[in-house]
């Protein structure tokens, strides 16, 4: 949101209290520039290490449209993370980029279903796999390495609608707060 929204939004409503702004943030955001680091992933890691209490770090990972993996510290704060395409979004970039793909709904296993075959056997399925095996393997890979980069070993934490799609895959994380943001915003405003 750019200046005129945010002073559109003032005129319009002027109880209005913005985080970072009106609202002090619960930890340091060590990111450059710390402003460009989404509101949404400052808040999952406030509400991870409010839900964590035990923790001395987080790495939050959420999975939406976008994938983002997002390493905070009590002590030091949000040092970053990274961001890569989440499967529906990588989905349609394959049907809109290429000539020949469709477009297809990616794989979402209920807890205890199996995922779809790594074997791929028509294209819907081969694309089906990819993206699943892919976002699977990507988070592995990126939660190993940010939690080696991280000076004190981090909970990983997955928040958001895509945390129960990750846990079951996924033994590496340790804490499932699908609410997590939502606390981060309950507790920063100073309600908890």
């Amino acid at each position: 949101m750019n200046d005129a929204e945010l002073e559109r939004l003032r005129m319009r409503l002027p109880h209005l209290r913005v985080v970072g702004e009106d609202i002090p943030l619960q930890v340091p955001v060590r990111y450059c520039p710390p402003e460009d680091l989404g509101c949404d992933r400052v808040m999952s890691v406030v509400g991870a290490l409010h839900r964590c209490p035990e923790a001395q770090g987080v790495l939050v990972v959420d999975l939406g449209t976008c994938m983002t993996f997002t390493l905070g510290l009590r002590e030091e704060g949000i040092l970053g993370g990274a961001i890569l395409p989440g499967p529906e979004l990588q989905s349609r970039a394959l049907a809109q980029w290429t000539a020949g793909l469709p477009l297809v709904e990616p794989a979402r296993p209920e807890p205890g279903a199996q995922p779809p075959a790594a074997l791929g056997c028509s294209t819907a399925e081969s694309i089906r796999s990819g993206l699943w095996h892919g976002t699977v393997g990507a988070a592995r890979e990126l939660i190993a390495r940010l939690s080696a980069e991280s000076p004190v070993r981090p909970r990983v934490v997955a928040v958001g609608g895509g945390a129960g799609l990750l846990s079951a895959a996924l033994p590496e994380v340790e804490a499932v707060h699908v609410f997590a943001t939502l606390w981060g915003v309950y507790r920063t405003a100073g309600d908890g």
